[in-house]
């Protein structure tokens, strides 16, 4: 009998032993991605990311991005067609640190953003007891709490915003040794395709006419409108049409939730319609004049980007400050970058006029309007090659990167969205997507122009970035482009909608469909922005002193040709995939 009691002791002795040595101390950022200052709203992403993970595995997704951005869209619960209009409350951005009243990362929620003063670090010991408590040591200092979870606050190195963290558990009497804990500045610079344009937080909401402006340009066709003033799409940054769904908002997302044990800053300026120029030194119109949009939110701010020169730059919301100008007093040279997302290069060819060159369908457009031509090379080739290194000048200059790897420069090219479903140049362009309110051709050939910008445009402005990018040791995003091979603006599938919905009388009934049931971030074959989505995403009409008024149809043109949220996530991706592979900074 004592040589089987024996026997028990020695074999749950050794179970015992067996567990301890599996005793293992884990930990990793309460909210790695430090532009969200609720927990939750992180925890959020990250469960939808799991779901994405857990698709991987069993072949339901491919492209991690992509389906990031379904799974985001399937989890809104605000009975409102976008995830991130929960950020978007009355044109406070109040859970980012994004400040919406001095339109700078200085939200006074978060005051350590830039320079962070504390991190809280979640550390859990891996198979201790449930409800087990154990007594953590960091520094000399004894904290008490669960071994499933501990929250402790760790002081960062202020110079390099990194940490040197050994970690003690004395119920266990486990070390760990955590080595360098480091937080990454991404910043965004550049365009319309950095900015998100076309992709607005919280979409206008159209249900409604209000008036019969554009029945003199669409054969007395009465199109759909915002219903009231509190209608108007909200964007992170309505001057310059920046959204969360930013393909660099969602690259540095992606690096956070792919490596919780790195934090992640990340910092944006990119702004529709801005050029080379005015990401170096040229102040640009605002998209959007936001005085007579919400004027009581904005009477006497103080503007941070204007301060120092009002004879130069008016109040702020007519005009931007040029780009790196307001990353300087954001930074104010206490952060060095350790990755620059740049997409810029289209505007400094006039890309938007080519493209209404497309859809005016009167011959007075060929001479008021770009039209592409042999020309049209030349003109890349020579302006791109000049600004692209001007700018490599002036970042070198400023020092800006964190070392002298300067594929830490990443520029994206401009993807394909000019072919159909089956990866051909997009023809049946009439009688369709164009349709309504620009008319059918009228002898202009618009399948015939789209050649024209595809030969003398699009093939030569991916070429040069390409050449240029190699020569100045810049990293380059291409792979992306193979992807949108059968997702160009003329691509369709079952159930996609095409056409404005319009009505025939003022008091009709709506033709096609009621404009409230068009899901505006739904899945779509086409990841490209046509004039329905414009209309009823957007409807950029203009507040003036005079009234509502549609200039140069803007309510049919905001966004348009430009990248859906689809489209821009899988850019993400491909984005997170080469920073990976070339060890820009730790994804694991």
């Amino acid at each position: 009998m004592k040589k089987i009691v024996l026997l028990f002791v020695l074999f749950f002795s050794l179970v015992e032993a067996s567990n301890n040595n599996t005793y293992k101390i884990e930990w990793e950022f309460e909210n790695p991605f430090r532009f969200f200052q609720k927990v939750e709203d992180y925890e959020k992403v990250k469960s939808a990311y799991v779901d994405v993970l857990k698709g991987v595995e069993s072949g339901k997704y491919e492209n991690i991005g992509l389906a990031l951005e379904k799974e985001l869209q399937k989890s809104n619960d605000q009975g409102i067609n976008s995830w991130a209009s929960t950020f978007a409350t009355n044109y406070n951005y109040n859970s980012t640190c994004w400040n919406s009243k001095s339109m700078l990362y200085n939200h006074p929620e978060c005051q350590d953003y830039i320079n962070p003063i504390i991190y809280k670090i979640k550390f859990w010991v891996k198979n201790a007891p449930i409800k087990s408590k154990c007594d953590w040591e960091y520094n000399g200092k004894v904290y008490n709490g669960l071994c499933s979870k501990t929250l402790i606050d760790i002081v960062p190195n202020q110079n390099e915003h990194i940490v040197n963290v050994k970690m003690k558990v004395k119920n266990f009497d486990s070390t760990i040794k955590i080595g360098k804990i480091k937080d990454i500045l991404v910043v965004g610079l550049g365009d319309s395709f950095g900015s998100g344009e076309g992709n607005p937080d919280k979409t206008a909401t159209v249900t409604g006419i209000k008036s019969n402006k554009d029945k003199i340009f669409v054969d007395k066709k009465y199109l759909p409108r915002k219903d009231t003033k509190e209608s108007y799409a909200k964007w992170l940054d309505r001057r310059c049409h920046r959204s969360l769904y930013s393909y660099q908002f969602k690259t540095a997302l992606q690096l956070a939730l792919k490596n919780p044990k790195q934090a992640v800053t990340f910092v944006s300026f990119s702004c529709t319609g801005a050029t080379t120029d005015n990401i170096i030194d040229k102040v640009k119109s605002a998209k959007e004049n936001l005085s007579y949009v919400y004027p009581k939110d904005f009477d006497n701010v103080e503007w941070a980007d204007v301060l120092d020169n009002k004879k130069k730059f008016n109040k702020r919301i007519y005009s931007v400050a040029p780009q790196l100008e307001l990353l300087d007093k954001t930074l104010k040279d206490k952060r060095k970058i350790d990755l620059i997302l740049l997409s810029t290069g289209g505007n400094d060819v006039g890309f938007a006029k080519y493209v209404m060159n497309v859809l005016i369908n009167y011959k007075i457009a060929d001479i008021v309007v770009n039209h592409a031509n042999p020309q049209t090379e030349y003109e890349v080739k020579n302006k791109l090659g000049k600004n692209y290194n001007k700018l490599d000048r002036v970042i070198k200059k400023k020092s800006l990167l964190v070392d002298d790897n300067k594929k830490r420069i990443i520029l994206t090219g401009y993807p394909n969205i000019l072919n159909d479903e089956n990866g051909n140049l997009c023809k049946e362009v009439e009688n369709s997507v164009f349709t309504i309110p620009f008319g059918e051709s009228k002898g202009i050939n618009r399948a015939l122009k789209l050649q024209n910008i595809e030969q003398y445009l699009l093939k030569p402005l991916y070429f040069t970035q390409k050449e240029l990018t190699e020569m100045l040791g810049w990293g380059f995003i291409d792979s992306h482009i193979k992807l949108y091979d059968k997702h160009g603006f003329c691509a369709k599938k079952d159930g996609d909608k095409y056409i404005i919905p319009f009505k025939e009388t003022k008091d009709g009934k709506w033709k096609g469909f009621h404009p409230s049931e068009y899901l505006k971030y739904n899945e779509k074959q086409r990841w490209v922005n046509i004039p329905l989505d414009s209309i009823l995403k957007i409807n950029m009409t203009k507040k003036t002193i005079f009234g509502d008024v549609d200039f140069g149809f803007s309510d049919e043109t905001s966004g348009i040709m430009h990248p859906t949220a689809e489209g821009l996530a899988a850019t993400a991706n491909e984005n997170v995939d080469f920073i990976c592979k070339n060890e820009l900074v730790s994804c694991k």
